[in-house]
């Protein structure tokens, strides 16, 4: 494996053993040893374990005494019906107080986003869903980001919301992609519009029509 860069060590080793999750190659229950993955990625200790922390505040991986960190098994439907419902909790809340802030610049960003998700043209399902999650998480991460707070915007990210679907769909892709865009522009166009309802409106009714969509790829 090439060496990691040492700009951002954390961030990078944080998605190397993520992409590894999610592909299976690090299967669910199984150990990841710090010095191995440190020596692997020919880093010290530090950035390896900052990135495990942060697994491990999204729900991708558990601290087990004696043992170590192991992945977590995936989300049941009740685990991602709780997920889901606690995104969308969060940013309708951050819609609703933050709303003031909405400007031209910050719907061209949305729109900016939403267009990036159009342009997807990646064949490979794992490739898809990578592009899918870099402009999705960034276009609800930007409502988020309107509450001006924090505190929220540290618990979005610990909600690990992209890393738990891709449990789901990383070799699959994202079979409703244009839907999340249709749904996307509808909200773009109620906060162009600054009508603040209708944009409440629409960004419950992408997030429930989502979560729907979602569970509908599940196994029974």
């Amino acid at each position: 494996m090439v060496a990691i860069k040492k700009q951002s060590l954390a961030d990078k080793a944080y998605h190397k053993l993520l992409r590894r999750i999610l592909s299976g190659k690090i299967a669910e229950g199984e150990r990841i040893v710090i010095d191995r993955v440190a020596k692997e990625f020919a880093i010290s200790l530090i950035p390896v374990r900052e990135a495990l922390a942060r697994l491990n505040a999204q729900g991708m991986v558990e601290y087990v005494a004696n043992k170590g960190y192991q992945v977590i098994n995936a989300p049941t439907k009740k685990d991602y019906d709780e997920l889901l419902s606690a995104r969308l909790s969060m940013e309708y809340g951050a819609l609703h107080i933050g709303f003031d802030n909405v400007d031209d610049k910050f719907v061209a960003k949305l729109e900016e986003l939403n267009t990036a998700l159009k342009q997807i043209s990646h064949t490979e399902p794992n490739k898809v869903f990578d592009q899918f999650v870099k402009y999705n998480d960034a276009f609800h991460l930007a409502i988020i980001s309107l509450s001006r707070s924090t505190p929220l915007i540290n618990a979005y990210d610990k909600l690990g919301y992209g890393p738990q679907l891709g449990r789901r769909m990383y070799h699959t892709g994202v079979p409703d992609l244009q839907n999340n865009i249709a749904e996307h522009q509808v909200i773009i166009d109620a906060l162009k519009a600054r009508d603040q309802l209708a944009a409440l409106d629409a960004l419950d009714n992408h997030n429930r029509s989502g979560l729907t969509r979602f569970k509908s790829n599940f196994e029974d």
